[in-house]
């Protein structure tokens, strides 16, 4: 065995012998600063990629253009099309002219807003038409103003919070569960869609363990709990979230006790998603 720097690349490589095999083995030194690099992730070293041509590298930078960005995806990297062509990039921005034409219209979308500003209701340097088809917006109406709607007050339109899956609407009229409240169980603390013994633990280790940080619904704590999260766990209707709610819910389900203020039933609470149905 040696260590033997093979590819001058100032890291020594490991050469093993192997007589029962009769063989030679080597592994080369990828450590951090080494040259001998991987860039897509494939377990093959690129120059190995390049050498089998396994992987093309059109701009000779020794990168396999697979590694490359490719804002357009017609497998050649962006730098290789822009120095092919360079009307390709008329702006010079190192991105490709076609990927900053969001609508498909032949020009980029800065040259639109540039020749019709009206195009651009909110100022956000995107065509109103590309804002609307990803969801971004519920409404564009230069005459009346951009119609923005974000009931849950993320920075993002409601429509887009729904298209993309960070909020759900069950119900499909297009406002954000969490804003118009979704069903729960009232005291049900660990979001298992039951009320149970289980929602006492779950809200005593959140009191005096610290396992459980964050209240369901708003993500707050029992010391400054949300309107949500007040309502679906103050289980003896004292005004605050404690350990005496705790109690309360194991008195209700094992003694016979007075039950949740808001009911045994599915009930739709401001802040909260939607755990049960109907």
């Amino acid at each position: 065995m040696a260590a033997v720097n093979l590819d001058g690349d100032a890291f020594p490589d490991l050469v093993v012998s192997n007589r029962s095999s009769n063989s030679i083995s080597i592994l080369h030194n990828d450590s951090p600063g080494s040259t001998r690099r991987d860039w897509n992730g494939n377990g093959f070293l690129d120059e190995c990629d390049l050498r089998d041509h396994t992987s093309t590298d059109l701009n000779a930078n020794g990168i396999p253009d697979e590694a490359e960005p490719d804002c357009n995806g017609n497998q050649v990297p962006d730098s290789f099309e822009i120095a092919a062509s360079a009307n390709l990039d008329e702006n010079q921005n190192g991105i490709p002219d076609d990927c900053e034409d969001c609508n498909g219209n032949g020009r980029r979308d800065d040259l639109d807003i540039a020749a019709d500003p009206s195009q651009d209701c909110n100022g956000n340097g995107v065509p109103d038409s590309c804002d609307l088809a990803k969801g971004w917006f519920s409404k564009i109406d230069c005459a009346e103003g951009c119609v923005f709607l974000d009931c849950n007050r993320n920075g993002l339109s409601d429509a887009n919070d729904i298209v993309s899956g960070r909020s759900k609407d069950f119900n499909a009229n297009g406002i954000p569960d969490e804003c118009e409240g979704g069903l729960r169980l009232p005291g049900d603390a660990n979001e298992d869609g039951g009320v149970d013994q289980s929602d006492a633990v779950w809200l005593l280790e959140h009191l005096f363990l610290g396992t459980r940080p964050n209240l369901p619904c708003e993500g707050n704590t029992a010391a400054a709990p949300g309107p949500g999260e007040l309502a679906l766990l103050d289980f003896n209707d004292g005004g605050e979230i404690d350990i005496s709610d705790a109690v309360a819910l194991l008195t209700w389900k094992f003694l016979g006790g007075l039950g949740h203020p808001l009911g045994t039933a599915c009930s739709r609470i401001a802040g909260c998603l939607e755990v049960c149905a109907p």
